[in-house]
């Protein structure tokens, strides 16, 4: 096995000066929890993010940026070691903390991008191995090298965004300030030449920030329940950047919107655990007026069912993805499918079932009306974490006992009960945006759509923005719709 070092580039002309002397260990905790919005941005968390390693500026061998892959690890010592390990220079910190005093809104900012660049080949499972202090190290193609390392950049721009940085008005001063304090030629092996660099971030930042916007739009439309808009937003996103998160999202919209229409049964009754990045999970329980077609409902279930696949072919190891595609073929009254991607995802993941795994493997068991099964699937450790674990062991007996009159009073009781309003969790706060009921006045709309979602059939979006200050508005318009939606971003 190999392990993957990642030299990431950056640079300031003059020798970086903090405002105020801090600790080798106030830096790390810094870099940590700009790691850790990172990584929410990703969909790891915290204990699966590699675990940072910062060298002090005096000490030898240092490299850059580097990330050692958990592969190798296993293989160098007798002892497993859970993590995989990100390492970075103090005197690179204090590259990133200098621009962020000189340009930076917020604290962090610069660093966001330098380590979103290594998670971003943690991401794309890149096995390469190099670092400033050893290039000579050819093992693979320069071409194939090249093209990860732009991959690296322009995954990792995107996810800084996504976590609510905007490095780009830093990245051609940073670039130069890594180059000239580490005395780097502007042409490394296996990497573009700096000025290519700079100028391909620029060409992507303009775009990757519409992308962000796009996808945080799409998560607080799911809020909202108006899952086709939700739905068009992701599809924008990945019908030009392939994300696994936006493939997985679009498909969690269509199976909400198939179980909304299609005919009612007992697996209905169940609260479905559907895995969304950043996590966000709805009852799901409220019926819809309204009819579909047969042909619409099949479309929903099979467009939900290759998203799903489409991102599991991007990361064989994506949780989510998995989750979801068995819950659509729960919906599709596919129960031996269920169990088949739930084992599938064991063995791909080399890890045992999640407890939302274990609940939908027992609501499967209920359809075949297996209930020994049923009984072990929701008594398994760890389930009294599952998503309405309470509530779905009480569908799961009303189904057995043919209590449905029953299961219907439970159902209209949640229905009736008093909700608090539907704000999307996620790990990171700076992903969600917070919807107002009205931009304020100072808010001067430039009459220039950020973007136009078309599609036939509908739904048509077209969505403004305006930054004032350190926040971004938003104003939505869906269809023929008079009043529009309004949302705000705090940069």
């Amino acid at each position: 096995m190999r392990w993957i070092c990642i030299l990431i580039i950056i640079t300031v002309t003059a020798q970086p000066v903090l405002a105020q002397p801090v600790t080798l260990s106030d830096k790390k905790a810094t870099a940590n929890q700009v790691l850790e919005q990172i990584g929410a941005a990703y969909g790891y968390s915290v204990l699966e993010l590699p675990k940072l390693v910062m060298h002090a500026r005096n000490k030898n061998n240092r490299r850059i940026a580097y990330l050692e892959m958990i592969a190798l690890r296993q293989q160098q010592s007798a002892t497993r070691m859970d993590r995989s390990r990100l390492f970075m220079d103090e005197e690179l910190f204090d590259i990133c903390m200098a621009l962020d005093i000189e340009r930076a809104r917020r604290k962090g900012t610069t660093l966001s991008f330098v380590l979103s660049h290594e998670i971003a080949h943690f991401y794309h499972r890149h096995n390469t191995y190099r670092s400033f202090a050893d290039l000579n190290i050819g093992v693979m193609p320069e071409t194939l090298s090249r093209q990860q390392e732009s991959q690296a950049d322009q995954t990792g721009l995107l996810f800084a965004y996504l976590a609510g940085y905007n490095p780009e008005p830093m990245l051609d001063a940073l670039f130069d300030a890594i180059y000239t304090h580490y005395r780097l030629d502007d042409k490394l092996w296996g990497y573009p030449t700096k000025s290519e660099r700079q100028q391909n971030a620029k060409l992507r930042a303009t775009e990757f920030s519409v992308y962000g916007h796009l996808f945080a739009l799409g998560q607080a439309l799911y809020c909202r329940e108006q899952f086709p808009e939700a739905a068009r937003c992701f599809e924008y996103v990945f019908t030009r950047y392939p994300l696994k998160e936006a493939y997985n999202n679009f498909g969690v919209c269509r199976l909400q919107q198939l179980t909304r229409f299609r005919k009612k049964d007992n697996i209905s009754y169940f609260a479905l655990p559907f895995e969304v990045d950043p996590h966000n999970r709805l009852l799901g329980l409220s019926e819809r007026s309204g009819t579909v077609t047969s042909s619409e409902l099949a479309s929903w279930s099979k467009e939900a069912d290759a998203a799903f696949t489409r991102a599991i072919e991007l990361d064989v190891t994506y949780k989510q993805a998995y989750l979801n595609q068995s819950i659509g073929a729960l919906l599709a009254n596919n129960t031996f499918l269920v169990l088949g991607i739930l084992t599938t995802m064991t063995q791909k993941t080399g890890q045992p079932l999640p407890p939302n795994g274990h609940l939908i493997k027992g609501m499967a068991y209920a359809a075949m009306a297996n209930w020994p099964n049923v009984q072990q699937c929701f008594d398994q450790p760890g389930t009294q974490r599952a998503y309405q674990i309470a509530y779905n062991k009480l569908v799961a007996q009303a189904i057995r006992q043919h209590k449905l009159v029953t299961l219907r009073k439970t159902w209209q009781r949640l229905q009736t009960r008093p909700s608090a309003p539907q704000l999307l969790y996620c790990q990171t706060k700076h992903v969600l945006l917070q919807e107002i009921d009205q931009a304020p006045a100072s808010v001067r709309w430039p009459g220039n759509y950020l973007m136009e979602l078309t599609s036939d059939p509908p739904p048509f979006i077209s969505v403004d923005s305006k930054q004032v200050g350190k926040a971004l508005f938003f104003r939505v318009k869906m269809g023929d719709s008079l009043q529009p939606l309004y949302f705000v971003r705090q940069l």
